[in-house]
C-alpha cells in the first residue's frame, strides 16, 4: 500500500511569504511610528499654538530660514533725529535697532514739532519721545480719503501734500484742515547704512518672516518638504491604512485557527 506524499513546496512558500509579509510590516510599521510622532507632536502643538505663542514667536535659525528662501532686501533707508534712528527694510520699521511696526508705507518725515518728534508715513503720523517711546498717532488716510506723498513742518505745524491737496494738522482739534497756501516741500535726508548695520538690519528683518506656527503647520502636513512631502504624507497615510486592515486580518486568521 502506497502512502500519499504531500508536496514540500507548498508549505515552504506559504512560510516564505508569511516571513516577507512580517518582514514588510515591521518596516513600514516603523515608518508609520515616526510619521505618527511628528503627527503626535505637531498635533499637540498646533492644539494649544495660542498658549504657546506660536503664532507671535518666529523662527531665527538661518538654515530654516534658507530653507523656507527668506532674503532680505538688498537696501534700507533710515532718517536720524537726535538719538532716535528709524530705519525701513522693505515692510519693517526699526527703531534704533529694534523692531518696531510692520507697514508697507514709505516715510516721508522725521523732525521735531511741539508734540514730540514727529515721524510721518504716507498713511499715518506718529509722535515718539525721544528714545522712541510712542506718545500718539493719526490717521491720514482715514481723515483725507488720500495718501500723503510729502510732509514738512512750518511754524511748528505739520504740513502734508496730498493727492487732493494740502493740510495742516490742528493740534486743538486732533484734526486735519484744508489749506491754500504755497508749502515749500523739502526731499527727506536718508542715512547711508555702513555694511555691517545693513547686514545685521537685514537678519533682522529675515527673523520675522516664518512663524512658529507656520514652521509647526508645514511639519504637520509635510509641506516643509513641498509637494515631496506633501506625496510622502499621503502615501504614508495610505501605508497607515494598510498596516490597520492588514493588522486586523492577521489577528482574525490566528483567532479562526486557535477556535478550531
Amino acid at each position: 500500500m502506497k502512502m500519499s506524499r504531500k508536496n514540500p513546496a507548498t508549505p515552504n512558500s506559504k512560510s516564505r511569504y508569511k516571513m516577507h509579509f512580517r518582514k514588510w510590516h515591521r518596516r513600514l510599521g516603523f515608518l508609520a511610528a515616526i510619521f505618527l510622532l511628528n503627527l503626535s507632536i505637531t498635533g499637540l502643538l498646533l492644539n494649544h499654538y495660542q498658549a504657546l505663542s506660536l503664532h507671535k514667536n518666529f523662527v531665527s535659525a538661518s538654515l530654516l530660514l534658507n530653507w523656507y528662501g527668506v532674503k532680505a532686501p538688498k537696501s534700507a533707508t533710515c532718517q536720524s533725529q537726535k538719538e532716535l534712528k528709524v530705519c525701513q527694510i522693505g515692510d519693517q520699521y526699526f527703531i534704533n535697532g529694534s523692531y518696531w511696526m510692520e507697514s508697507s508705507s514709505d516715510s516721508l518725515l522725521l523732525a521735531e514739532s511741539p508734540l514730540g518728534i514727529t515721524f510721518v508715513t504716507n498713511d499715518t503720523v506718529y509722535w515718539l519721545t525721544d528714545s522712541g517711546q510712542l506718545i500718539d498717532q493719526v490717521s491720514i488716510t482715514d481723515s483725507i480719503d488720500s495718501a500723503a506723498i510729502s510732509a514738512t513742518i512750518e511754524d511748528e505745524h505739520l504740513l502734508i501734500e496730498t493727492l487732493s491737496g494740502l493740510y495742516s494738522f490742528d493740534e486743538q482739534v486732533f484734526d486735519w484742515k484744508e489749506i491754500n497756501t504755497e508749502v515749500d516741500f523739502q526731499s527727506l535726508e536718508r542715512v547711508v547704512l555702513e555694511r555691517d548695520k545693513l547686514s545685521d538690519l537685514q537678519d533682522k528683518y529675515r527673523s520675522r518672516q516664518i512663524t512658529q506656527l507656520k514652521l509647526v503647520q508645514d511639519l504637520h502636513s509635510g509641506a516643509i518638504f513641498g509637494v515631496t512631502g506633501t506625496l510622502f504624507t499621503d502615501i504614508t497615510a495610505l501605508i497607515l491604512i494598510w498596516l490597520v486592515i492588514s493588522g486586523f486580518v492577521t489577528w482574525y486568521r490566528r483567532r479562526s485557527k486557535t477556535s478550531t
